[in-house]
C-alpha cells in the first residue's frame, strides 16, 4: 500500500514566493502584513510499482492531464528508476509558468548540493544557479557613471557661481540673492572660520534658524574644510550637550535663538561665533574662494557629521564625506532630475539628511533654491500659497508631510511639480493622491549612512492600486544592493532579504564609535574592489520579476516614524533612568490612519500601578526631541510571554483612554468648547474631552495639529497660526483663543470682553 505524507503550510499569496519559503517546514515564511493566505500539499510518493502484469499485454502508467488543483501549490515527488521524479501543479490565477519553472529551477539546484555533498548543513546548501546569482549580484548593480569625485561639494556650487553668477541663487521670504551675492558671503565666513582654527578634519557645529544665514554658514564651513554638525534650536538642552560633547567642534555658529538654546550646554565653549553680530551688510573681509589644495582638502574629507537615535540611549554621529555627497548630487542631477530653470522648496530640517539634497542640489545645478521659515513650514496653507506663488517646481517632503499638505485647503497646489518623497513608507493610497494631484512622484529609499537616499522610483498612479507595498525601484548611480540571508547568501527573487547597500554612497562610518562602525559597516565580498564596503540596513526586501526593489519593513526595533527614524531602544533605556520604572517596552502602534509611539511600563515593587505617567514623560522630555516622546503609557504587572518564555509584542494591549494622563473631568462650557471638543475627540480618537486636557498629553503632535486648524478653517471660516496650539494647549484655553479671532473678525475690539463672557469663558 502506498505510502504519502501530506503536509499543508501556510504561505503569502504571492506570485513570487520562492520555494524555500514553500516548502520550509520548521521555519514558516513571514507573514506580510493584510496578505491572504493559500495552501500548499508537498505528497511524498515511496510505494513500490504497482503496475499488474498482464500476459502478451504490455502495461505502462499513462499521465493524465491536470486541469484543477486541490491546492494553490502542489508538489509531488517520488522514486522512480534510482532517481527521483515528480512535478508541480499550481492555481493560474496566483502564478504564472515561468515563476513556477523557477521554483523547480530552485529545488534541483538544492538536490544538486546535497548529493554533491552530503555534510554540508542544510541552511548553506544554495538554492541559486550561477545565471541567476550573476543576474542579482551584478546585472541589477549595474550602475557605474561617470562623477566628479575629486570635488567638493562647495566647489560644485562654485562652479555654477562662475558660469551664472548673476542667476538667482537663494531666496529666503523677500530677499534673493545671486550665485555671485551668495558665493562672496560664504567665502567671507569661511576665510573668517580659516582663521579661527577650522581645516580639513575639523568640526563646526552650526545652531542657526531656518535663514539665508544658514545656507551660507553651511557653505562657508565646507569650503574652509570643515564638517559642520547640525544642532536643531529645537532639541532639548542635554541632547545638544551631548552632541557638542561627542562631537567636539573647534567652532560654533549660532544666531540669538542658537546662542538661547546653547546657553549652558557647554561651560568650556568659547569658540561661539554668533551671526547676529556682524554687520548687516555680511562679513567684511577677504571674498575670494578659499584654495583647496592650500587648505589640504580632498574629496574623502568629511562633509558633515549628523546624528541619529541610539539604541544605547545617546545619539549616533553618521560621518559623510564629500565624495559621498558629491556622486548623490550628480545621481539625483540625472534622475528624478533637477535643471538651471527649476525652483527647488526646501522644507526639511538640515539636522534631517536629506536636507542634503534640498539645499545642494538646487545649487550645485545652477537652480535657484527657496527656502521656506520654520513657520512656513508648519503651517500647510501657508506652504501652498508659497508652492504657488514662487512657481515651485520640486518639492521634497515625508509621506506625512505630503499628506498634511494635501489635507489643507488653501491655495491651488500647483500641476507641474515634481514631488519627491521618502523618510519612510509611502502608503499607496496617498501615493494615488500625490499622482493624481501632480502626475510625477518619485518614491525614495536611503539611511543617513548611505548618503541620503540609495533607490528610487517613479511611481505611475496604475500600481497604487494593485500593491500593499509600493516599489523603492533601483539603485541610483554607482550604488549596489544586495538582499542576503543570516549566512550572507543572496535569496532568490520574491524572497525575504536584508538589505544590504554598497558603493559610493557608503559613508566613514560612526564618529567614535569604532565597534559599532565595525558591526553596521562591513566587507562587501561581491565587489571587485578588496577594500569595498557595505552597509547592513536591518531593513528588510525583495525582487519583484522585474527586478525593481519592495521594502518590507524592519528585522529589528527600529520604526520611522513621520520621516524621523527612531531607536526604540533609546527612549526604552531613558525610561529605565527613571527611578520607578523596572522595565519598559516601547513600540509604534498603527491608530486609525495615524503610528504612535506607546511606552509599556513595569513598576517598582514600590511603585503603584495607578502612578501618574506625566513625570515620566517630562523625564523624556529633557533629553529626547519632541518627535520621540511616546503619546500613551500602558503599565502592566508582567510581561506577556510566548510558550518559549519570550516576550510576546503582539499580546501587548493597544492604549486606552487610561494610557494617556488625564485630568479631573470637568465639561466643556459653551459652544466654542463644546465644537472644539467635538474635533479633539475625532482627531484623537478620545471618548472625552475635558476643559483641561492638553492636546498633546492626549497624543497630539505636529501633524495632527495641523489636521486640527485645518477643520477649524473649513467648518469656522477661521484661519489660526499653528503656534496658538502650542502656545495655548488645553481645550479652554484653546478654545478662548479661536472664539476671540473669530469676534475679531466680525465685531469691534472693544466687544470682545463682553462676548467672550456670553460664551461661557473667562476672558
Amino acid at each position: 500500500m502506498a505510502h504519502v505524507q501530506r503536509i499543508v503550510l501556510e504561505a503569502q499569496a504571492n506570485q513570487d514566493l520562492p520555494f524555500e519559503q514553500v516548502v520550509e517546514i520548521a521555519k514558516p515564511p513571514r507573514r506580510l502584513e493584510h496578505s491572504p493566505l493559500f495552501q500548499v500539499l508537498f505528497a511524498w510518493q515511496n510505494h513500490d510499482d504497482l503496475l499488474a502484469t498482464l500476459s502478451d499485454v504490455s502495461v505502462e502508467p499513462l499521465p493524465l492531464p491536470v486541469h484543477t488543483v486541490n491546492f494553490d501549490l502542489e508538489l509531488n515527488l517520488g522514486e522512480r528508476d534510482g532517481g527521483l521524479d515528480g512535478g508541480i501543479s499550481y492555481a493560474t490565477s496566483l502564478f504564472d509558468q515561468t515563476t513556477v519553472a523557477r521554483y523547480a529551477d530552485y529545488l534541483v539546484q538544492v538536490l544538486r548540493a546535497m548529493a554533491g555533498d552530503a555534510a554540508q548543513p542544510l541552511p548553506r546548501l544554495r538554492m541559486l544557479g550561477d545565471a541567476e546569482r550573476q543576474h542579482l549580484l551584478e546585472t541589477l548593480n549595474r550602475t557605474e557613471a561617470e562623477y566628479p569625485r575629486d570635488n567638493g561639494i562647495h566647489q560644485l556650487f562654485e562652479q555654477q557661481a562662475a558660469e551664472r553668477p548673476e542667476a538667482i541663487a537663494l531666496q529666503f521670504g523677500t530677499q534673493r540673492w545671486s550665485y555671485a551675492e551668495l558665493n562672496s558671503r560664504a567665502n567671507q565666513l569661511a576665510h573668517h572660520f580659516i582663521e579661527r582654527g577650522v581645516h580639513p578634519g575639523t568640526r563646526v557645529g552650526v545652531c542657526l534658524e531656518r535663514s539665508h544665514e544658514l545656507v551660507v554658514a553651511l557653505l562657508a564651513v565646507l569650503k574652509a574644510g570643515g564638517a559642520y554638525v547640525p544642532l536643531d534650536p529645537a532639541y532639548p538642552k542635554q541632547r545638544l550637550a551631548h552632541i557638542l560633547d561627542d562631537a567636539a567642534p573647534v567652532l560654533v555658529v549660532c544666531d540669538g535663538t542658537g546662542r538661547h538654546a546653547l546657553r549652558d550646554t557647554s561651560p568650556g565653549l568659547s569658540q561661539l561665533v554668533d551671526l547676529t553680530e556682524w554687520p548687516a551688510h555680511g562679513i567684511s573681509g577677504e571674498d575670494g574662494n578659499p584654495d583647496p589644495q592650500a587648505l589640504g582638502f580632498d574629496a574623502s574629507n568629511p562633509a558633515y557629521v549628523i546624528y541619529t537615535s541610539g539604541t544605547t540611549g545617546m545619539p549616533k554621529g553618521v560621518v559623510v564625506e564629500h565624495r559621498n555627497v558629491v556622486n548623490f548630487l550628480h545621481a539625483m542631477a540625472r534622475d528624478p532630475g533637477l535643471a538651471a530653470g527649476d525652483r527647488l522648496l526646501a522644507v526639511t530640517s538640515v539636522s534631517f539628511d536629506i536636507a542634503g539634497l534640498e539645499i545642494y542640489l538646487p545649487l550645485s545645478q545652477g537652480a535657484r533654491l527657496v527656502l521656506a521659515s520654520r513657520e512656513e513650514v508648519a503651517d500647510p496653507l501657508r506652504l501652498r500659497r508659497l508652492l504657488r506663488e514662487q512657481d515651485i517646481t520640486v518639492m521634497q517632503a515625508t509621506p506625512a508631510g505630503w499628506r498634511a499638505l494635501l489635507d489643507a485647503a488653501g491655495e491651488a497646489l500647483p500641476g507641474k511639480l515634481r514631488a519627491l518623497c521618502g523618510g519612510e513608507a509611502l502608503n499607496p493610497a496617498l501615493a494615488a493622491r500625490l499622482c493624481e494631484r501632480f502626475g510625477v512622484v518619485w518614491n525614495l529609499y536611503g539611511p543617513t549612512e548611505t548618503t541620503i537616499w540609495s533607490t528610487l522610483a517613479r511611481i505611475e498612479a496604475c500600481e497604487c492600486k494593485a500593491s500593499a507595498n509600493l516599489r523603492i525601484g533601483r539603485p541610483i548611480a554607482n550604488t549596489r544592493i544586495y538582499l542576503l540571508d543570516a549566512h550572507g547568501e543572496p535569496v532568490p527573487r520574491g524572497a525575504f532579504g536584508e538589505l544590504y547597500i554598497g558603493g559610493e554612497g557608503v559613508a566613514r562610518g560612526y564618529h567614535q564609535r569604532p565597534e559599532l562602525t565595525a558591526e553596521r559597516f562591513v566587507h562587501d565580498p561581491f565587489s571587485a574592489n578588496s577594500h569595498a564596503r557595505m552597509y547592513r540596513t536591518g531593513d528588510l526586501a525583495r525582487y519583484l520579476a522585474d527586478g525593481e526593489l519592495e521594502f518590507l519593513g524592519r528585522n529589528d526595533h527600529q520604526v520611522k516614524l513621520r520621516g524621523y527614524r527612531i531607536e526604540l531602544g533609546e527612549i526604552e533605556s531613558r525610561l529605565r533612568e527613571h527611578p520607578s520604572v523596572r522595565d519598559v517596552v516601547v513600540m509604534a502602534r498603527d491608530y486609525r490612519d495615524d503610528r504612535r509611539l506607546v511606552a509599556y511600563i513595569i513598576r517598582h515593587a514600590a511603585a503603584s500601578l495607578d502612578e501618574p505617567t506625566a513625570p515620566l514623560k517630562q523625564h523624556l522630555a529633557a533629553t529626547l526631541p519632541a518627535y520621540m516622546l511616546p503619546s500613551a503609557f500602558v503599565t502592566l504587572h508582567e510581561w506577556p510571554l510566548t510558550p518559549s518564555g519570550k516576550l510576546d509584542r503582539s499580546a501587548l494591549p493597544l492604549p486606552g483612554e487610561e494610557a494617556v494622563e488625564r485630568r479631573a473631568y470637568v465639561p466643556p462650557v459653551g459652544e466654542t468648547e463644546t465644537f472644539m471638543a467635538e474635533l479633539w475627540r475625532d482627531l484623537l480618537g478620545v471618548g472625552t474631552i475635558s476643559r483641561d486636557d492638553h492636546f498633546f498629553d492626549l497624543g497630539g503632535h505636529s501633524l495632527l495639529a495641523l489636521q486640527l486648524l485645518g477643520r477649524i478653517e473649513a467648518d469656522m471660516a477661521l484661519r489660526l497660526e499653528p503656534s496658538l496650539l502650542f502656545k495655548y494647549p488645553t481645550l479652554a484655553e484653546f478654545s478662548r483663543q479661536a472664539l476671540l479671532a473669530l469676534i475679531a473678525l466680525e465685531f469691534d475690539p472693544d466687544q470682545l470682553g463682553q462676548l467672550a463672557l456670553m460664551d461661557g469663558n473667562t476672558p
